[in-house]
């Protein structure tokens, strides 16, 4: 539902385990629980499970909302079902950030920075983050995504789970995780602390 401001979503996300025996002491955790955010007001946000088990609610190292449980007794099927009713707001304009201002992110934020083994940028891609670099960081962010979006051909069924970014560059054909991946690479090469966020478009 639109509002003056942006949207009204409700979103409900069923996941089912169906196991072969009955299994025990099945420990869970499931983020499936939007933040309120400067885009967002979560207004409820709701996981039950089929068995019922008492839930424990925490927010981990990157901030976000989990909900976590144990179901003891024997079960061959697990249900969970999360449902969220979220207010979405306009964004406001970009503000410009100085490459100094990024460094000390960076100091701050090192982890977002690490050469990890699906975003790893390789020689080639080290130096085509340099070559998309701007005077600024807002500037850089949109160029690689631009670059991103125009260079690599949507194609489910060519890359798998464990696709790198180099790899996605060389076949320039991949899935949203290897856009995802590929601008990862090329935005930490350039010194931009960034990561992977899943979500509902």
């Amino acid at each position: 539902m639109r509002h003056s401001s942006g949207w009204r979503l409700r979103v409900e996300h069923l996941t089912t385990f169906d196991y072969g025996a009955p299994v025990r002491a099945s420990f869970n955790e499931v983020r499936q629980s939007p933040p309120s955010t400067t885009r967002q007001t979560a207004l409820d946000t709701r996981v039950a499970t089929v068995p019922p088990a008492p839930q424990f609610r925490y927010r981990d190292y990157w901030g976000t909302d989990v909900v976590a449980f144990n179901v003891d007794p024997p079960h061959d099927r697990l249900t969970i079902r999360a449902v969220a009713l979220v207010d979405t707001h306009q964004q406001r304009p970009s503000r410009q950030t100085t490459w100094s201002q990024v460094v000390a992110e960076g100091v701050r934020h090192v982890e977002l920075l690490a050469d990890t083994r699906r975003p790893r940028a390789d020689e080639q891609l080290v130096e085509l983050s340099r070559a998309l670099r701007t005077d600024t960081p807002t500037g850089t962010v949109e160029a690689i995504a631009e670059w991103v979006h125009r260079s690599i051909e949507y194609a489910p069924g060519v890359t798998h789970v464990r696709t790198s970014a180099i790899e996605a560059h060389r076949e320039r054909r991949g899935v949203c995780q290897d856009f995802a991946h590929l601008a990862l690479g090329l935005l930490r090469a350039t010194g931009i602390p960034a990561r992977e966020v899943s979500g509902y478009l």
